[in-house]
């Protein structure tokens, strides 16, 4: 019974050690273990007037978001800034101690979390892709005419991309294939929707290739 008793204390005070180890978003706020506080909010609103905001070459209005990444001991702080015509997002990456690992990272885009491998995707402007580590650092940077969509694998081992390409007068579907870390693996065309197996370090997917269509 000692011994049993013993057990369940370590395993108490191991998980409230654990939890108190990391950072909190409570009431509106992102506290860090060294009591740095950031307020968030959303829609935080600049201008009523839409055009003052087009003369003075400013955000409408603006929204600040965290995400607590436990797997890489890090804080995604996101700051999105919405324009007349557009959207800018600023990511900045923190320590659970509120130390920033680099300036800010600021795209018109999207961005994506590959946990398990301690990367991340930058979208910006549907023509560029940059892989990134978890601090930040760039992986690779990729050029593309006009990204339509991104995948996956669930093991995101892989990352496919696709575009719409026309070749002798015909629309077809380009899919670059990439490692986790940036590194090209492939590049194919489809003229039809079809469900492509792949091979890549002994492991079968199954990519779903949409039909080729001009974008919009």
């Amino acid at each position: 019974m000692l011994i049993k008793s013993l057990v369940i204390s370590f395993c108490i005070f191991f998980y409230t050690c654990a939890f108190a180890s990391l950072p909190t978003i409570d009431n509106g706020k992102l506290v860090f273990l060294n009591g740095l506080i950031i307020p968030l909010g959303k829609n935080i609103v600049l201008f009523e007037n839409k055009n003052v905001a087009l003369e003075k070459k400013l955000p409408v209005k603006y929204s600040k978001s965290a995400l607590i990444i436990p797997e890489w001991d890090r804080v995604l702080f996101i700051r999105d800034e919405f324009y007349f015509e557009g959207k800018v997002t600023e990511l900045t990456i923190f320590s659970f101690n509120g130390v920033p690992e680099l300036p800010a990272l600021k795209f018109s885009g999207d961005y994506f979390l590959l946990k398990n491998k301690s990367t991340f995707l930058i979208v910006d402007s549907n023509k560029y892709i940059y892989f990134m580590n978890k601090s930040g650092g760039l992986l690779s940077k990729v050029t593309f005419n006009e990204i339509y969509d991104i995948g996956k694998s669930k093991d995101e081992e892989i990352i496919w991309v696709f575009s719409f390409v026309i070749i002798n007068e015909e629309i077809f579907t380009e899919v670059n294939i990439f490692s986790y870390e940036g590194k090209q693996i492939d590049k194919l065309y489809f003229k039809n929707m079809v469900q492509f197996p792949f091979s890549y370090n002994n492991n079968k997917y199954l990519i779903n290739i949409p039909k080729p269509d001009y974008p919009g």
